[in-house]
């Protein structure tokens, strides 16, 4: 079955943002990275890895490209004028956003996502880290086979990382059915040693 390829424009080009426009990359679909400084040294990064023909723009280029998602990888205190800024833009878009910190702070910089226009699904809350899971949004059901999970921790994850992480899994043969990234670090971070049942706080990924 074919997949649809999509128009991603992700805000931001470092830890977060460059590493899921490497992938969207990769499985072929269209990705413009929107920074403050397209000559920056994220900007560079990114252009070092994929090469000159990556589209990196500014904010405005990368949201005049007609995406159908928008990845916010920015800070939290930049969302906060970039919404009002470019809301005509963002108005019918799919956007994405994660945030990591005080609830209090998170919900006023999250507040202009939630005025843009209809909502078809928020799932922006606070949640324990019991409740980390449900990030992926997975089916109560189980899928009618056998799954064998494994994890690890890292305290860094480079771009070759990454290619080599995509060359197994996007390889039929080698049994993959689902690989998840999650960034961690800030608040799990913080979190003291005998609060919760977490042995890689110190990992960044």
């Amino acid at each position: 079955m074919a997949t649809e390829k999509l128009t991603v424009a992700v805000l931001g080009a470092g830890n977060v943002g460059g590493t899921l426009g490497r992938k969207w990359i990769a499985a072929r679909h269209q990705v413009v990275f929107a920074v403050s400084d397209p000559n920056g040294k994220h900007a560079q990064n990114v252009r070092g890895d994929l090469g000159n023909s990556v589209v990196i723009g500014s904010v405005a280029d990368g949201l005049n490209s007609n995406p159908e998602v928008v990845v916010l990888a920015v800070p939290g205190t930049v969302v906060d004028t970039l919404i009002p800024t470019y809301a005509q833009q963002l108005d019918g878009r799919i956007i994405m956003a994660c945030y990591n910190g005080e609830a209090t702070e998170g919900e006023a910089l999250l507040s202009p996502m939630r005025t843009l226009g209809t909502v078809l699904l928020d799932t922006f809350a606070l949640i324990p880290y019991s409740q980390v899971a449900t990030i992926a949004n997975d089916p109560d059901d189980a899928p009618p086979l056998f799954l064998y999970n494994e994890s690890g921790a890292f305290q860094a994850f480079a771009p070759h990382d990454i290619d080599a992480l995509l060359d197994i899994a996007g390889n039929r043969a080698s049994s993959v059915f689902q690989v998840e990234l999650r960034q961690l670090g800030g608040t799990l971070a913080r979190q003291p040693e005998e609060a919760m049942a977490f042995n890689c706080r110190h990992a960044h990924f």
